[in-house]
């Protein structure tokens, strides 16, 4: 596989290949039906980044490394759609940053890292957040 090609459902955290979800989602057209469900764990799929973050919120308490990096850039960033409104946290976000690099994720190491020696002023995603207090 492509790293491209693999990635974690947002509600249940389950490596899925792109070739598989996109086969499901035909699947499931063929079928009928009108919402789309996860291909791993059924769940209905989330339909808006409000939706996105409280699953990440509930993945990150349950331990999961990728899920603490996704709230990391949703609270560095901030998030506003027609169901929640997040304030960019810096501080927040760097919790969950060092969460998920003490768990081992590649990424979140590599960006804290680098964060907090001065090298990037942005984060992974390319956007300019705000700066992130790391005096841990």
């Amino acid at each position: 596989f492509r790293s491209q090609d693999v990635e974690p459902t947002v509600c249940c955290g389950q490596i899925i290949c792109g070739k598989c979800q996109r086969a499901h989602s035909r699947t499931q057209a063929a079928a009928g039906e009108k919402d789309e469900k996860c291909a791993m764990c059924r769940q209905p799929a989330a339909q808006n980044p409000g939706e996105w973050s409280a699953y990440f919120a509930v993945r990150a308490d349950r331990g999961e490394a990728h899920a603490m990096y996704s709230l990391a850039h949703v609270y560095r960033h901030g998030l506003v759609d027609s169901t929640k409104t997040i304030v960019p946290d810096p501080e927040r976000a760097a919790a969950y940053l060092l969460r998920a690099s003490e768990s081992g994720y590649a990424a979140a190491q590599v960006e804290l890292g680098a964060t907090m020696c001065g090298l990037i002023g942005r984060c992974a995603c390319g956007h300019e957040p705000p700066p992130i207090p790391f005096d841990l």
